[in-house]
């Protein structure tokens, strides 16, 4: 069964695998950054129950809404990648130069790119 990647400027493409096992491997990177994604709201609320009892008590009231909206912000900025920033990038990586080349990505440099453009694209 083949399962095609949709890109944002309406053309499907299968992603290659050029070495043994990168699939498995790239497959693993992706469930990696998933866990951490998905257990970091849980891992903040460990170390603030850690630091919590050295704080006074307006720290505290302070560090509740800003690690609330910490979090808000870096999941809207997670969402706003997926669906704005992505599709934006891959219609022109996929269609800048399509005429001279053709464009042929492995499957993990794929994953690495969308990686790259949801969980590094912070102000500078």
């Amino acid at each position: 069964m083949e399962t095609c990647t949709y890109s944002s400027c309406g053309e499907y493409f299968l992603p290659n695998q050029l070495a043994p096992g990168e699939y498995f491997f790239t497959s693993f990177k992706v469930t990696l950054y998933c866990g951490l994604l998905l257990s970091s709201p849980i891992l903040i609320y460990q170390i603030i129950g850690f630091a919590a009892p050295g704080l006074t008590k307006r720290e505290k009231q302070i560090l509740i809404p800003i690690t609330i909206g910490g979090l808000l912000l870096f999941f809207l900025g997670i969402l706003f990648g997926y669906f704005v920033l992505v599709p934006a990038a891959l219609a022109f990586f996929i269609s800048y130069g399509a005429d001279v080349i053709e464009p042929l990505w492995s499957f993990e440099q794929y994953c690495d790119f969308i990686l790259l453009l949801l969980c590094d694209t912070k102000p500078k």
